[in-house]
């Protein structure tokens, strides 16, 4: 991991503190973080967040009984947040998948989610042109009707449930084929049902 040098700083002075305290406390508050997260990635992402938070606050670390154990202090509310935003982040993910899937039986998005299905959502998502990307968000995300979805994006009703309804596709095709390539993960079309075509007023938001 490189070091996150503190930007906008002319002070030699406090600049040589802080590499001080860094050199003396980073392998520690890695491996800190290393154990209460699930990648590497994560773990360094949450001491390159704590190191800066320790430039801002670079007098209170310094001066605390021991600054590792302050450090370790604000690591653990680093990891925290992190960890709240990931299941954040997840429950987004499984709206859309139960969005694009409503068959979905209880408990198969779990096992979606698992099978590190969120990335491939993310994915599938990104190949979508970015007004459908949208449209997917505000309905599932944001769970906007199709007229306030169309309000948002200055499309009729009509159009966002035509569109809608043509994204919700084209994601399962890509996620089905994702799972096709991967038999450990959940193939949707086992729990698919016949979905109406758009505009005959029987089509479901979530």
């Amino acid at each position: 991991m490189d070091r996150r040098s503190p930007a906008g700083s002319r002070d030699p002075e406090r600049i040589e503190v802080f590499d001080e305290l860094y050199e003396a406390t980073f392998a520690q508050v890695l491996a800190f973080c290393r154990r209460r997260t699930p990648s590497l990635e994560d773990a360094e992402d949450a001491v390159a967040e704590v190191f800066l938070i320790a430039w801002r606050k670079l007098d209170r670390a310094t001066s605390a009984d021991s600054p590792l154990l302050w450090l370790y202090a604000v690591a653990a509310k680093v990891v925290a947040n992190q960890r709240r935003g990931r299941r954040r982040f997840l429950r987004l993910v499984d709206r859309v998948a139960r969005f694009v899937d409503p068959g979905l039986e209880p408990g198969v998005e779990e096992q979606m989610l698992t099978a590190a299905a969120a990335a491939d959502v993310v994915a599938a998502l990104g190949r979508l042109r970015p007004l459908d990307r949208e449209l997917l968000r505000l309905v599932a995300y944001e769970r906007l009707t199709y007229a306030e979805a169309g309000q948002v994006v200055g499309l009729s009703e009509t159009t966002v449930r035509s569109r809608v309804f043509r994204a919700r596709r084209r994601l399962r095709r890509h996620l089905d084929a994702t799972r096709r390539d991967d038999p450990g993960l959940v193939d949707t079309h086992r729990h698919e049902r016949p979905e109406p075509p758009p505009g005959n007023g029987r089509e479901t938001q979530p």
